[in-house]
């Protein structure tokens, strides 16, 4: 296992946008399951990429990837679109 990652770039990115998608969280005050999903969505992503900064593992990378994919899908999936109609 590495313990450089090869682009911190990428992390620092993926650090900001989770952290982001966090604190949009305060949006969805009228769709708290959409509130709750972000929340909990971007901090994962959030800690994930600060795990990765500091110790690389590709399992970390599996680990954004995987949120990263459901925050694009769980509005789809659970409907949030609903509520904004």
């Amino acid at each position: 296992m590495k313990n450089e990652a090869p682009n911190k770039e990428l992390e620092w990115t993926n650090l900001v946008l989770g952290i982001g998608l966090a604190c949009a969280a305060l949006m969805f005050t009228g769709a708290p399951a959409a509130a709750w999903n972000a929340g909990i969505i971007g901090s994962r992503i959030g800690l994930c990429s600060a795990i990765a900064l500091y110790c690389y593992g590709d399992w970390v990378q599996w680990s954004n990837l995987t949120l990263s994919s459901w925050a694009v899908v769980a509005p789809f999936l659970l409907g949030f679109g609903s509520y904004w109609l």
